[in-house]
């Protein structure tokens, strides 16, 4: 490195090192050289800022935040994030909310060396999400589950999962946390272009030390600075014509922003349920051989799902799916899983990579839904129906009760989805399933199901 280059860095290297006694920062080499000119300086000296200024990295972390929650990281005047960048030396910003947003994207970054044995960025990480998930407990721990969700450069993403998993594999034997990269529609919209989304779910404790092996494996294998100054942020994307940069799924996120992400969360605790029709004919490309692909998709999603049994005289079979509230994630597993499991109804073994003779042609997308709910999806006079139909250009409709199978359950109702190209039916699912999920059936206490 030139002594051109040297100058340059010598004002970032001057936080992020700690200078021994006895020894000097590069920064205090660098005013050294100016003032005294080289002859006067110990050679060892200018050699070691010269090494320091190569080896330095910058590491970064994007870390999601529920927006009710940003408060608890920013703290009254800015006191609480000032007090984060002073214990642990890194930068820490919280960027702009984008409107109906329920995330908000934290920027975690510090100057780092190979060999230190933990990073400044780490430090805030951890300082940052504790403060997301406890608040102003002081010190409580939460009960339960909680979640940590990051996001991550396309580029990183392979230090994570590994040949064949083997590495994602191994860091959930080893933390006994659920860790999972998630498909691309559950991308928000806050998301850069080429990232994904890592969601790590467990107790507090084994959130942690999943969020440490993360982390410290998106340390040893940073991005190409070239790849993140080349990013653009996926909803500036979407309103420049989501269908030719972003995919199917992505241009149905341009859809589904105003409704959904408006919607709150039930607490945590409660159970999340949903029932989406195969038709029999179809269930094989959902079971996969031996069980493989629903295995598959319950590990890939978090959520429980379970295939009825066949109902004589039925021409389908019901998927329950279903998973707790964690309070914090603003996509449910369930939600989740309803995707990719009407993706493997859909498009047969094709939607994993398998050949699907004899299962061509796309179905709509069917959900029972218990009469106490229908009234969310319709609203008044038909308003919200109506709504979501514009916004995803999905056909969605309330079927008759002579159309219900014979499998559906005294008081049902029949939702069915339909639309060319595929991401309308995807953004009508997203829409659906989060209005359901913030209007849960209630039991006869007047309490959400599930919940405490």
């Amino acid at each position: 490195m030139s002594e051109s280059e040297v100058d340059a860095e010598m004002e970032t290297l001057a936080a992020p090192f700690v200078s021994e006694p006895g020894s000097e920062s590069p920064a205090s080499l660098k005013r050294s050289l100016d003032d005294s000119g080289v002859d006067e300086l110990d050679h060892a000296q200018i050699d070691k800022a010269k090494r320091l200024a190569s080896t330095a990295i910058e590491v970064t972390f994007r870390l999601l935040c529920p927006v009710p929650r940003s408060g608890s990281v920013i703290g009254k005047g800015g006191e609480i994030i000032k007090q984060l960048r002073a214990d642990t030396g890194a930068r820490i910003r919280i960027e702009e909310c984008l409107p109906n947003a329920e995330e908000r994207v934290i920027t975690i970054s510090a100057g780092d060396t190979p060999d230190a044995s933990w990073s400044p960025a780490q430090e805030a990480l951890f300082r940052v999400h504790s403060r997301i998930v406890e608040g102003d407990t002081e010190g409580e721990l939460p009960t339960g589950n909680t979640s940590a969700r990051l996001l991550v450069y396309g580029a990183q993403i392979g230090s994570l999962i590994g040949k064949g998993g083997s590495i994602i594999n191994s860091m959930r034997e080893e933390t006994g946390a659920n860790i999972r990269v998630l498909p691309r529609e559950a991308l928000p919209l806050c998301a850069m272009e080429g990232d994904e989304l890592v969601q790590i779910v467990g107790d507090i404790s084994k959130v942690r030390g999943a969020l440490q092996n993360v982390s410290a494996r998106l340390r040893a294998n940073p991005p190409a600075r070239e790849r993140i100054q080349g990013s653009r942020p996926l909803h500036n994307l979407a309103h420049r014509g989501a269908n030719a940069m972003l995919g199917a799924h992505h241009a149905g996120l341009a859809h589904q922003a105003p409704q959904q992400l408006a919607l709150q969360a039930p607490p945590p605790g409660t159970e999340l349920h949903y029932r989406l029709l195969c038709p029999s004919i179809r269930s094989g490309s959902l079971i996969g051989r031996g069980g493989t692909v629903i295995r598959a998709l319950r590990e890939e999603s978090g959520a429980r799902i379970r295939i009825g049994d066949l109902v004589e005289g039925c021409d389908d079979r019901v998927v329950d799916i279903m998973s707790v509230e964690d309070g914090m994630s603003p996509v449910a597993p369930a939600q989740q899983a309803v995707l990719r499991v009407y993706q493997c109804i859909a498009d047969g073994d094709q939607a994993l990579g398998a050949n699907s003779a004899g299962n061509s042609g796309r179905v709509p997308a069917r959900l029972l839904v218990p009469k106490a709910q229908i009234g969310s999806l319709i609203g008044r006079g038909g308003s919200i129906i109506e709504s979501m139909r514009r916004e995803t250009g999905a056909t969605i409709q309330i079927l008759p009760a002579e159309a219900l199978p014979t499998c559906a359950e005294e008081g049902d109702e029949l939702v069915e989805i339909s639309g060319e190209p595929a991401a309308m039916c995807y953004a009508a699912l997203r829409l659906i399933t989060a209005r359901l999920r913030a209007n849960p059936p209630r039991d006869r206490a007047g309490k959400a199901e599930g919940g405490d």
